[in-house]
Formats: structure tokens, sequence, C-alpha cells
């Protein structure tokens, strides 16, 4: 990510209950960013012949570390839904049948298919969802509508 320092005075910050660090929701801080610059009017341009190279641990993979990520992410893709989409609640009864699906009666026969670590992964990533956004439910929204939507 690049941008002109000036940018930053028209943006608040990040916002720390996203991003990294212990007492954060763990993901989506540039997500937020990036919502922040469209709806200043800012175009954001991808750099499809940019090299990334990333190097992680190793244990990043295991079956705990994919866990943890798709809590993170449930958590976070809440905080967006709540603070900055303004989503209501009624949007995500269908969570609810996915929840009963993952961890209900019948949850064996979904369990019979694909990657169990997948699986893992979404079951860890709709619990925190939905366990966020009723979290968020009980706050003010933090951040206010544009007439664009956001």
């Amino acid at each position: 990510m690049a941008f002109a320092s000036h940018v930053t005075e028209k943006i608040p910050q990040f916002d720390e209950q996203l991003g990294p660090g212990p007492n954060s929701l763990g993901i989506h801080d540039e997500t937020l960013f990036g919502y922040q610059l469209v709806d200043l009017g800012y175009k954001l341009i991808g750099a499809p012949d940019a090299v990334v190279q990333h190097y992680f641990e190793p244990s990043r993979l295991d079956a705990d570390s994919i866990r943890k990520y798709g809590s993170r992410i449930g958590r976070s893709d809440a905080y967006l839904a709540w603070h900055w989409y303004h989503t209501p609640a009624w949007r995500f009864i269908w969570l609810r049948k996915i929840k009963e699906m993952l961890i209900g009666e019948h949850s064996r026969a979904f369990w019979n298919f694909g990657d169990r670590l997948e699986h893992e992964f979404w079951l860890a990533r709709i619990l925190a969802f939905w366990d966020q956004y009723q979290v968020c439910m009980q706050e003010p929204r933090k951040y206010m509508r544009t007439q664009k939507g956001y």
C-alpha cells in the first residue's frame, strides 16, 4: 500500500479496533482505510506486475492457527458490517442456519466432505462473526453513513 502523506489528514486514523495487536480484532484495518479513501473520492488501483514475497512460519498453517485466523476475520467482518456498512441484523439470519449445519445434529453430513481445516476455518469465522455482531449491536455506530451508502 502506498499513498501521499496529505491523504492521512483527511482520514482520521487507522481504526485501532481492527488490525494487529493483542487488544484488537486482528484484521481489516487496511480494508477500512481503503473504504474511507474511496468514500472521499480517491481511486484505488492495483499493481498486477508487483512481486511480493511473503515468508511466514510454517506453524501458521496448523489447525489452531487456521481457527484463530478464521475467528479474527469473522470478528473483523462483523465490526465492519455494524460500524461501517450499517448492516441490519436481519440480513444475517442465514448464519443461524449455517451455524446449525456446522455444529447441530446434522453436522456429521456436512463434515464428511472436503478439507477438515477449511471446515474449521469457516466454523470459527461464522461463530466469531455472530458473537462479535451481537457485541457490536450494543454499541453506537462508529462511522456515519454518507450519500454513497457507506
